[in-house]
């Protein structure tokens, strides 16, 4: 499987980005302690941590590879975005939080563990009313799933990008909440790409992200008009 480019390009200006940065070292007591299910994976670390608890890492190759990735669809019922594929097989990265978007952190240890987070969210009710939606990860500011809709799929194996929230957490009786954030995710992870070049180089041209994206000929998607570099 050829790697997306715009897998490449993600993983590039991530490592680029503010985002990459030193971690915090959590031992196997600490986890528990801190709620987390484990430390971070060793073979991505790049020595001891320093004074103030800190190491750097760096990414590595992802364990899963294709047949993994083909029983991932065998099990879901549904084929996958290409694009989507591309992520999952070429680097583990950490902390994916980017606060204006949130990818899946691949774990070297765990190969499954993104199927089975997509499982367990999938039991959320908001999904649960629309059961073609698969989960592929979660949504800024903890505001639902995002989510594959596999009914309306495009000639090339991709989805639309839909946001799944069920608002009854914030306020019982409220009805799930259900949004179209981009057409495919092929789109959603160019429009990650772009907001990544875009904050790289923010204080040297503080322009509006939308002012940004419109001047370059790039697409200005609904949920710009809330990010805040």
């Amino acid at each position: 499987m050829a790697t997306d480019p715009d897998v490449i390009r993600l993983v590039e200006l991530y490592l680029r980005s503010r985002f990459y940065r030193k971690m915090r070292f959590i031992t196997n007591d600490e986890s528990y302690s801190h709620g987390l299910l484990h430390p971070p994976p060793y073979e991505m670390l790049c020595g001891p941590p320093d004074l103030d608890g800190l190491t750097e890492w760096r990414p590595v190759d992802s364990p899963v590879d294709e047949k993994i990735v083909a029983g991932f669809e065998r099990f879901l019922g549904v084929g996958l975005p290409p694009a989507f594929k591309s992520l999952l097989t070429y680097k583990c990265l950490l902390e994916t939080d980017l606060h204006f978007a949130i990818l899946p952190e691949l774990d070297p240890r765990h190969p499954l563990g993104w199927l089975e987070w997509s499982v367990k969210e999938s039991r959320d009710s908001a999904v649960l009313a629309r059961p073609w939606y698969v989960p592929f990860t979660s949504a800024r500011a903890e505001m639902g799933v995002l989510c594959f809709d596999t009914q309306r799929p495009s000639p090339d194996g991709d989805y639309p990008v839909m946001l799944a929230f069920d608002r009854s957490i914030v306020s019982p009786g409220l009805p799930p909440e259900y949004a179209e954030l981009h057409a495919s995710f092929k789109s959603y992870l160019g429009f990650i790409c772009d907001v990544l070049e875009y904050t790289i180089g923010f204080h040297d041209n503080p322009q509006p992200l939308a002012d940004w994206l419109t001047e370059r000929g790039r697409p200005v998607p609904p949920e710009v008009r809330y990010y805040q570099p």
